[in-house]
């Protein structure tokens, strides 16, 4: 259940791009976009440990470092130390991981699209509003720049999960063939086809920094 839990999703973006956060609450739309980021950020193969489990509801508000360095081969490491009795479950689990990061992706784009429908429109009334303070000018375009930034490293998250599930059923074609990878390579391909139609926002700059504005009380 998403549950507005991972906003520090956005903070840690901002930390790796050097943007000082918005002082400015977050919208509903941006809670879901943090939310559902979070599930295509954190590696798959991490989904039935403990500590995972934790994370996902926000209590830990963990950030492991290899969530920015991605490596294509740690997935298929994982799988293929699976213990099962027929290759047909390492199959499976493949093909789920697969499905259910598609089924993830379109609610998340879902959400990215109105994020960034109405940061267009946030910029446009900064011309158009007046009275407005340099503070709110700042943390409004502060908050554009994180939003964009989420956006961003879930696209790059999303085209190395590719890679690992590709590498991954690469490995288990040569260790253990299967009838079944068919269907996970159908599954895959729809997973790229989709990604290539979904992107929304281009590559953030990786320092993009913003004059700290004191508030006016």
């Amino acid at each position: 259940m998403i549950d507005q839990i991972h906003n520090w999703v956005g903070t840690e973006a901002d930390a790796r791009a050097g943007q000082i956060p918005s002082d400015f609450r977050l919208t509903d739309e941006e809670h879901a976009l943090r939310d559902i980021g979070y599930q295509l950020i954190a590696p798959s193969y991490t989904r039935q440990r403990w500590w995972s489990i934790i994370g996902e509801y926000g209590i830990t508000r963990a950030f492991l470092p290899q969530w920015w360095e991605y490596d294509r081969t740690t997935y298929a490491q994982w799988l293929l130390k699976q213990p099962t009795r027929s290759p047909m479950t390492l199959y499976a689990r493949l093909n789920t991981d697969i499905r259910n990061d598609i089924v993830t992706m379109g609610n998340f784009f879902s959400i990215a699209e109105r994020v960034t429908d109405l940061d267009r429109k946030r910029e446009q009334a900064l011309g158009l509003v007046s009275g407005v303070s340099p503070y709110e000018v700042e943390n409004a375009r502060r908050r554009v720049v994180e939003n964009a930034l989420v956006i961003a490293w879930v696209q790059r998250s999303l085209q190395e999960r590719c890679a690992g599930y590709q590498f991954a059923l690469e490995r288990l074609v040569i260790s253990t063939p299967y009838a079944m990878a068919v269907q996970v390579e159908q599954s895959l391909t729809l997973m790229k086809t989709q990604m290539a139609g979904l992107q929304v926002a281009p590559a953030v700059p990786v320092a993009i920094a913003v004059t700290p504005v004191v508030a006016v009380r």
